[in-house]
């Protein structure tokens, strides 16, 4: 017996005018077997499709990069005081460990004492650690609000998305033993691999599906559209950059001309502060509306029943133990050229063996030849030397 979730999305599919190969690759591409398939695309069970295609977008109707940038900084605006509510604790925190880490610079390279900077270091890895799992919080919130047709307060978003933090923080590790074992293994699997679970954290907080759920969710909504993840996300750092560029780069230059070096102390963490309420909540939406978009291209593809995710967690376990093996073994080596160089000068002893290995003629071993020589010539001259 076909599933009506099958023939709801194949119908689906065909009002926004995809064609069946098309279909049919993107059920296999979810785990469904042949035989399912065909029984979904025979006569009697085949939907009919309607004449002509709806007003749905295509299946490469992904905006462009201009368009997401448009976009996101229209969201940005009008929800300018709730991005301000959300992220006024992230970047209080960030604020305090750039601070701290200017004190730390202005003990080490002054006269005062240096017994603060332990105390000043645990103070300042404890706020980072708390910084970055609020952020990720605020990430959370934010998605959440701007989903929501109705307004949002920030302590709303934050309440409701409180307990699916550690969620997302499994969906992340995930991310990142899976995509590692991409890298180590053969690299542009890896790539491959953050892209396809770029989406992973809005599907947890839109969809609610939690880990590798979300994670294969994600992988059906970019799956043929890599390389426009990949150009749209360029493009967004491109922004970035540019603007990192003309808020740091070109202010700090002129402050160096005048000879103001207090000051560009200064307005770098002020400026920091002010980019962070940008750069953070700006690539959330952004990223939110390429979801949203493959998201309504590709409509919400049903899952096969006992969908295998045997590779990827095969991937997941063997890269992190690959990549362990391999730094192991390259400590092993240094650990091995330490000890056979003694005590002496480490990288000197590296250049000889180099230059021994490529037949170069050290001029140390001239230096002894001269020295010998001198000395024969000594013991001509006086028949005696030590």
């Amino acid at each position: 017996m076909v599933s009506n979730e099958l023939l709801d999305y194949i119908r689906e599919r065909q009002k926004q005018g995809a064609n069946s190969e098309k279909i049919k690759n993107e059920l296999r591409g979810a785990g469904w077997s042949e035989e399912a398939i065909r029984g979904a695309f025979e006569p009697r069970t085949m939907p009919i499709p309607r004449s002509t295609p709806g007003p749905y977008p295509t299946a490469n109707s992904l905006p462009g990069a201009s368009a997401l940038i448009n976009s996101s900084w229209n969201i940005y605006k009008s929800k300018i005081r709730l991005i301000i509510g959300i992220f006024i604790f992230p970047v209080i925190m960030s604020l305090a460990t750039s601070l701290i880490s200017e004190a730390q610079k202005s003990i080490s390279e002054g006269a005062a004492t240096n017994s603060f900077l332990p105390l000043l270091s645990i103070t300042n890895f404890f706020f980072t650690i708390i910084g970055f799992f609020i952020t990720v919080w605020a990430n959370l919130a934010l998605i959440y609000a701007i989903h929501k047709s109705d307004p949002v307060s920030p302590k709303e978003a934050f309440h409701e998305t409180r307990n699916i933090i550690l969620s997302s923080w499994w969906i992340n590790i995930l991310i990142v033993v899976i995509s590692l074992g991409g890298y180590v293994l053969f690299i542009i699997p890896g790539i491959l691999f953050s892209y396809w679970f770029s989406l992973s954290v809005f599907v947890l907080v839109v969809e609610g599906i939690k880990g590798m759920d979300a994670l294969m969710q994600s992988r059906q909504y970019a799956k043929g559209h890599v390389l426009s993840l990949l150009w749209r996300t360029f493009a967004l750092g491109l922004l970035n950059l540019a603007i990192g560029i003309a808020a740091f780069a070109v202010p700090a230059i002129v402050l160096a001309i005048l000879n103001l070096k207090t000051v560009i102390s200064i307005y770098t963490v002020l400026a920091a502060v002010a980019f962070s309420f940008f750069s953070v909540p700006f690539a959330t939406i952004y990223g939110y509306l390429m979801y949203t978009s493959l998201k309504e291209t590709k409509g919400v593809i049903p899952s096969a029943p006992n969908r295998s995710r045997g590779l990827f967690i095969a991937i997941g376990i063997i890269g992190p133990i690959a990549f362990a093996i391999l730094a192991g073994f390259i400590l092993y080596n240094v650990a091995s050229s330490i000890k056979k160089f003694g005590n002496g000068d480490f990288w000197k002893q590296i250049e000889i063996e180099y230059k021994k290995k490529n037949g170069q003629e050290l001029n140390t071993n001239g230096n002894y030849k001269n020295i010998r020589n001198m000395l024969e010539n000594f013991n001509n001259n006086n028949q005696n030397y030590d």
